[in-house]
């Protein structure tokens, strides 16, 4: 596989390059080849992240949910909590964990590690939509 994705132009009237190029041996274990670029892609993304989505409150511990009270200020104005960015720090170590062992082709899980690859799998699915900075 070769991926090249040119900086975006400065005229925005410009199309931004991209060229993929997948080779049959790509999709042998297409979930080990997207997983080689994910798995970086989502710690730099942790690393330089400049915000942080809603997160539903069943996808985190007890500990990071909000309080009825936290959730209502949200509701009524977009007021954020202290966890606020924690929960989403959660959800981006749950994934980044599911694809490195992904990348290491690690494929004998305990039962608890296989529940939470699938986990993983299921926020990264979720959230897909706010793996941006």
């Amino acid at each position: 596989m070769r991926v090249n994705i040119r900086r975006p132009p400065k005229n925005p009237e410009r199309k931004q390059r991209v060229t993929v190029e997948i080779e049959p041996h790509d999709v042998w274990s297409l979930d080990w080849t997207l997983a080689q670029i994910i798995h970086p892609g989502l710690i730099m993304l942790k690393q330089q992240k400049n915000g942080a989505p809603w997160v539903d409150p069943e996808d985190v511990p007890e500990e990071l949910r909000p309080t009825p009270e936290e959730l209502a200020n949200y509701e009524e104005d977009l007021r954020t909590d202290e966890l606020w960015f924690d929960r989403f720090d959660y959800v981006l170590d749950e994934m980044i964990w599911a694809f490195d062992l992904i990348k290491q082709d690690v494929n004998i899980f305990s039962r608890s590690d296989s529940e939470r690859v699938d986990n993983a799998l299921r926020l990264f699915g979720k959230y897909y939509r706010s793996l941006w900075w």
